[in-house]
């Protein structure tokens, strides 16, 4: 793995990749892009200053609009 990589860069690698192929696992998009779930979530961690809701939700899940159940 590379020395540590930048924030923006390591979440723009996560997401390219679920783009992709929205059909893998967490662990799939991570070991694809070469990064660890350590790093990775690290990364995701949000500063204090803005509060920010994380829903835990699979790849494939990302597109799913909430104001309209079914």
């Amino acid at each position: 793995m590379q020395a540590e990589r930048k924030n923006a860069e390591v979440l723009k690698l996560v997401q390219d990749a679920v783009v992709e192929d929205n059909n893998r696992t967490l662990d799939d998009i991570l070991f694809a892009v070469n990064v660890s779930k350590e790093s990775y979530m690290q990364k995701l961690k949000v500063a204090p200053r803005n509060p920010t809701i994380m829903l835990r939700r699979c790849p494939w899940e990302t597109r799913i609009n909430n104001h309209y159940p079914d």
